[in-house]
C-alpha cells in the first residue's frame, strides 16, 4: 500500500525525513491538516520504536511488525475466553497489536508533534489520534479533543480483516460469554500502577458505566455498546 502514489486514490508512501517526514507522494500529499498546526500527513518508518517505554514494560529491540501478525490476532480472538481484563491487557500492552502500528507507522500515527507546532504541543498526549494510549505512560495530562488526522487510522481501527475495532468483535463472537464480558477502572492509570492495574485504576465500571457524549452524541451506558447490531449502534462488517 505505501507504495501506491496515484494522486487521487494512492496512500502514498512513507515521509521524507528531509522535510519533517511529510508525505511527498499519493492523494493525501497535498492536503493541508490543521492540528496542532497547518502541514501535511508524516510518516515515520520505526520498525524499532519500543525503547521509548523503560525496560521493564518493552523490549527496545523487538521488531513491532512481529506484534500484529495474524497469528496474534489469532490468539486475541480465541482465548481470553470470558476474561475481558486478559483480552484488553494483552491488546493494549506496550508491544501489543494495538500500539504497534501506531508506533511503527510513527509521526502523526504516534502522536508526534509537526516541526512548526507551537511550542505547547507535546509528543503523544497533546497530538496524537490515540493519544490516551501514549499519555498512560508518560503520565502526564493529554488533550481529549484529538483527531484522527492520519488516514492510516482508519485503516488501523476498521480493517474488517485484522485490526482493533474488529479484533473485539471477533473476540465477542467466539465464545458466548464474551459478548458482554466487560471490566476496568475509570481512571488513568500512570506509569508506576500499570502493571497493577493494567486496565486502569478504581473506581471500577460496569455495564451500567455512563458513556458521555459531551454534545456530539446522547450519553449511553456501556451496555448500550457492547453490540455493532443491537443498542444505539447498527452497523456490520464485510
Amino acid at each position: 500500500m505505501f507504495k501506491d502514489s496515484d494522486p487521487k486514490s494512492g496512500l502514498g508512501g512513507w515521509g521524507d525525513p528531509t522535510n519533517d517526514f511529510q508525505v511527498p507522494d499519493g492523494g493525501f500529499s497535498s492536503s493541508k491538516l490543521t492540528y496542532p498546526s497547518f502541514h501535511t500527513v508524516r510518516r515515520n518508518f520505526t520498525l524499532q520504536p519500543f525503547g521509548i517505554f523503560p525496560p521493564e514494560l518493552a523490549d527496545p529491540a523487538r521488531y513491532a511488525n512481529i506484534s500484529f501478525t495474524p497469528q496474534e490476532v489469532s490468539k486475541l480472538v480465541n482465548g481470553f475466553v470470558g476474561d475481558y481484563k486478559g483480552f484488553q491487557t494483552y491488546l493494549e500492552a506496550t508491544e501489543g497489536v494495538h500500539s504497534s502500528v501506531h508506533l511503527i507507522v510513527g509521526a502523526d500515527l504516534a502522536g508526534n508533534c509537526p516541526g512548526n507546532a507551537p511550542s505547547d504541543c507535546v509528543n503523544g498526549p497533546t497530538f496524537s489520534p490515540n493519544g490516551e494510549y501514549v499519555a498512560r505512560f508518560e503520565h502526564i495530562a493529554f488533550d481529549s479533543r484529538l483527531v484522527c488526522v492520519e488516514p492510516m487510522f482508519w485503516m488501523h481501527h476498521a480493517n474488517p480483516e485484522q485490526m482493533i475495532d474488529k479484533i473485539w468483535l471477533s473476540w465477542q463472537q467466539a465464545n458466548k460469554v464474551n459478548a458482554r464480558a466487560f471490566e476496568g477502572g475509570s481512571v488513568q492509570v500512570p506509569l508506576e500502577n500499570l502493571t497493577q492495574y493494567p486496565t486502569g485504576l478504581p473506581p471500577n465500571l460496569t455495564l451500567k458505566s455512563t458513556i458521555h457524549g459531551e454534545g456530539i452524541f446522547p450519553d449511553a451506558i456501556v451496555q448500550d455498546v457492547l453490540s455493532t447490531t443491537d443498542g444505539m449502534l447498527c452497523y456490520m462488517y464485510e
